[in-house]
This record gives C-alpha cells, sequence and structure tokens, in this order.
C-alpha cells in the first residue's frame, strides 16, 4: 500500500509530461518542411489510423501476456522512438516519407499498447468512485499538460526553433519512460469464475470484426476523422507542398 502514492505520481507525471507536445500547432509545417507534400501528409495520417486498426487487437493480446506495466513501459519506449524519428527528420534528403512513413507505423504500435492499458492498469489498484476520481486526477494532469506545452510553444520556437519544439517534446517522452520502471507490478489474469482460463476463437472474433454493427462504427469514425481533417488543413490543400 505504501507504494501506491509512489504509483500515482509516476501517472500524473506520465500524463503531463506525454502531453507536451510542443510542435503541435506547427505539425503539418514540421512535415512540410521536410519535404513532405500535402497528399503525402493525408497518405501517413491514412497509414496512422489503418495501423492503428491492424495493431489494436494484437498489442491487446500481447498486453494480457506481458502484464500492463510492461505493455506501458513498451509504449512509452516506442513513443520515445517515434519523437526520435521525428526529430532526425529534418536532417534527412531524400527518402524522409518512408522515415515518416515509418514513425507513424511506430506511434500507432506505441496508442496501441497504451490503448485501455493504464486505465486497466490504475483499476487494478482502485476500484469504483476511487477509480473514478483517480481516473480524472491523471486526466488533470493531462490538460495541464496540453495549456503547458501551449504557452510554452512561443518561447520555445522564438528562440530554439521548430528543432527545439520538436527536441522538448522528444525529451518530455523519454523522461517520462525513465520514471515509469518505478511504477509497481501487476499481474494480468483473463479466468472466468470457476478459474479456468477464457479464450475467444478466431472465427467467433472474426465474425464480430467483420459484422455489420461495428462496420458502421468504423464507417461513422472514418467519416469524422475525415471532417477533423478537412477543417483544420483545407485552407493548406490549394498550396504545394
Amino acid at each position: 500500500m505504501k507504494q501506491i502514492p509512489r504509483t500515482l505520481a509516476v501517472l500524473y507525471a506520465q500524463a503531463f509530461l506525454n502531453s507536451l507536445v510542443f510542435f503541435a500547432p506547427v505539425a503539418l509545417f514540421v512535415r512540410t518542411r521536410c519535404g513532405i507534400s500535402i497528399r503525402q501528409f493525408f497518405i501517413l495520417q491514412a497509414v496512422l489510423s489503418l495501423s492503428t486498426f491492424i495493431f489494436e487487437v494484437p498489442c491487446g493480446m500481447i498486453t494480457d501476456k506481458i502484464g500492463y506495466k510492461a505493455s506501458i513501459i513498451l509504449a512509452q519506449f516506442l513513443l520515445c522512438i517515434a519523437r526520435l524519428l521525428f526529430l532526425v527528420s529534418g536532417y534527412i534528403g531524400d527518402g524522409v516519407f518512408f522515415l515518416f512513413f515509418g514513425e507513424a507505423v511506430i506511434e500507432s504500435l506505441s496508442a496501441c499498447f497504451f490503448s485501455g492499458t493504464c486505465e486497466a492498469y490504475l483499476y487494478g489498484i482502485y476500484k469504483g468512485d476511487v477509480f473514478m476520481k483517480k481516473s480524472a486526477a491523471i486526466g488533470n494532469f493531462d490538460t495541464a499538460g496540453f495549456i503547458a506545452s501551449t504557452v510554452l510553444f512561443v518561447p520555445i520556437y522564438h528562440y530554439f526553433g521548430v528543432t527545439g519544439l520538436i527536441l522538448g517534446t522528444a525529451l518530455a517522452a523519454f523522461a517520462s519512460l525513465c520514471l515509469l520502471p518505478l511504477l509497481t507490478g501487476d499481474a494480468v489474469r483473463n479466468a472466468t469464475a470457476n478459474g479456468k482460463s477464457e479464450s475467444i476463437s478466431l472465427s467467433f472474433f472474426l465474425q464480430r470484426l467483420f459484422s455489420k454493427r461495428v462496420a458502421l462504427i468504423f464507417l461513422i469514425s472514418s467519416i469524422l476523422s475525415l471532417g477533423t481533417l478537412a477543417i483544420n488543413f483545407w485552407p493548406f490543400a490549394g498550396k504545394r507542398g
């Protein structure tokens, strides 16, 4: 029990540090300055979404095997690699698209390992209303990180340029990775009430995956995502990268 406050402190710090994405206001510019065209930018967004769709279930299965803590650390490590690729992209000439392509795939892998894992890890410590309160507190730190990165964007960009924005983001992700080993361990158990392991057949999974309801959900999600991209980047659509 004495380790729980430390665990919460680590989760709070992780939420705050991972939200320090200083280059977020100029995410499109960061790519176009490296030679990425508007068309390639949208291709990268599609790669990110498709990779997330492909890796979501396999990453969840891996998490069940290795445990929540290991999955969180792995996700953070992959995020650090993605940030590093972002950083070196500014110094690469030919082939920069494939570098961003790899960054998109690795970032999607990180997102899939993160997906629901921190919540499940926290729920293993707290239950009921206490879990909701602690989860909301983590969300507050996430919001605080977003606000801090927005406020610090101007001075960092003024003194250090785009490279400083990316480097600061990468350092924040690395700092978060260094803190994660302080989390307490966990044991993931997939079991029924009688203690027997619970498994889902591949045919059952595929049947549910390609059902009309799931297809409708994916369609609505895709339309909303395209709408967000169109609203955010429509002013750039008529310009060449």
